[in-house]
């Protein structure tokens, strides 16, 4: 299949190459009639011009030149370096493989030499002795079994003395008849919940209830709604559902364990109405899960109303223009604090999508509240995600939407656009587009965070986010207990 004749054709069966001092290398082809070829095509020697042997089918020279070029070469005896077969020996690798954990092995004393050890301390405070004992009771977690193939649920996710387990819907390891409790309707919250969920009870506000029935689509038989502000008797404890100021249905659990209270926030934002709350102010907390996530100095927002004034003021020449929309960001269910006061102070109509006309009708608002949300596109206000706030995208909206609006302003809050000049940080604008950034957050501020443990005074604090990091851990800690 590789010749370029056919067989009736001579074939061209080699080249010689002749070489003159000073003149060009000329390339002759030499010709031969055979009838029948031979095994290896005839080769010619690319020193002499003389015919190769076709037993030598790989040589590019005859015999007599190969000789005369391998007396010339070294000896790879009398040059060690130059024998390739001697190579420096590679050493060895040495692999060590760690040790698994046994069912016969104890992890109390290991997890109680670790956390000693972040604390980095001889003889440890109160507060660091208190949190070594609430870790021994309920254990560390995270790890994976490979027995079991399952994670081990974290401490930060556990109530001592119960079955209990808060926002732990993940492949974690846990007995039957743990008992779920669900602080709200975020992803970060809910993971691992499915439609196929049977393991138990789900324990949750109204609107959380009903997103889980009708979002996730849990069977109603696992979903058990608990009322707010009123102590619940359940196995062997109690357990009161308080207002946790973050998105629609977020609550924070308080739990009554043997005399003992734990309060497990969720997410929250600490505010006056938590501040007033006869729970929070005449009741000893033992251990309080506490919402982190801002949990350093340079997170110094300003209060969500005092934004929210703000907002209402910026957005008034607007909404005297009638060629002007405004937009607000939005997750699946959070910040509707914000669009819905602007459509209540200028009266005026919002617009959201289907998916978000659904989810915010699973919501436990009042009809007044209800009535301002619309399919209907010449809104003044729209709700966008978040994903959607960009110039390239919001000047796209604009454009392929048959409306009078040719200008749009949008919001985008969030408290990680706070600056220590208290102004947004930044704002885009290029004529029919201008996007801005609020400092509207959700989750408590530092100071807020001080201000609080301050009021219900805590004997144990647990973090439960960045909770994992015990540098992290230990960084926390320090500054909400200076002392």
């Amino acid at each position: 299949p590789k010749s370029l004749c056919c067989a009736g054709q001579t074939p061209v069966l080699g080249m010689k190459r002749k070489a003159e001092e000073n003149d060009l290398n000329l390339f002759v082809s030499k010709v031969r009639k055979i009838e029948d070829p031979p095994k290896y095509r005839l080769k010619l020697c690319m020193s002499c011009g003389d015919e190769i042997n076709q037993n030598s089918p790989k040589s590019l020279c005859c015999a007599k030149c190969n000789d005369e070029m391998n007396k010339s070469r070294p000896n790879p005896k009398k040059y060690p370096k130059l024998n390739p077969k001697k190579t420096t020996p590679k050493p060895t690798k040495i692999i060590r493989r760690k040790k698994r954990r046994t069912e016969n092995s104890s992890p109390t004393k290991s997890i109680q030499s670790k956390i000693t050890s972040f604390f980095n301390i001889t003889n440890l405070n109160e507060p660091a002795q208190n949190i070594i004992d609430t870790v021994k009771q309920i254990g560390r977690g995270g790890n994976y079994n490979h027995a079991t193939k399952k994670r081990v649920c974290p401490y930060f996710k556990k109530i001592p003395g119960t079955s209990v387990v808060v926002d732990a819907f993940s492949n974690y390891n846990l007995p039957n008849g743990t008992m779920y409790f669900l602080s709200h309707f975020h992803s970060d919250h809910y993971g691992g919940l499915r439609k196929n969920f049977n393991r138990g009870k789900i324990y949750c506000s109204e609107s959380t209830g009903n997103l889980v029935e009708n979002k996730l689509y849990v069977s109603e038989e696992y979903i058990e709604i608990l009322p707010m502000n009123r102590e619940i008797a359940m196995d062997g404890f109690t357990v009161t559902l308080l207002d946790a100021n973050h998105c629609p249905g977020a609550v924070m659990f308080l739990f009554r364990v043997e005399g003992k209270y734990h309060l497990h926030v969720g997410d929250f934002r600490y505010n006056e109405n938590i501040a007033d709350h006869i729970y929070l102010q005449f009741f000893d907390i033992t251990n309080v899960y506490l919402d982190t996530t801002y949990c350093d100095p340079s997170y110094a927002f300003p209060l969500q109303d005092t934004v929210i004034k703000n907002m209402l003021k910026t957005i008034k020449p607007e909404m005297r223009k009638t060629e002007s929309v405004l937009a607000f960001g939005s997750y699946t269910i959070g910040k509707e604090r914000l669009f819905i006061a602007a459509a209540q102070e200028y009266n005026c109509k919002i617009y959201v999508s289907a998916e978000k006309f659904r989810i915010l009708s699973n919501i436990n608002y009042p009809q007044e509240i209800k009535d301002l949300f619309t399919r209907d596109k010449r809104a003044k206000i729209h709700v966008l995600s978040m994903g959607e706030l960009k110039t390239e995208k919001l000047l796209t909206y604009i454009q392929n939407m048959n409306w009078p609006y040719n200008r749009i302003i949008a919001f985008r809050p969030t408290g990680w656009s706070y600056n220590q000049n208290g102004r947004n940080s930044r704002e885009y604008y290029n004529g029919q587009v201008k996007l801005c950034s609020i400092p509207y957050s959700e989750h408590s501020s530092f100071q807020e965070l001080v201000d609080f443990i301050d009021m219900i005074k805590p004997k144990v604090i647990i973090p439960t986010v960045n909770a994992t990091n015990t540098e992290k851990v230990k960084n926390m800690l320090a500054l909400l207990h200076p002392e």
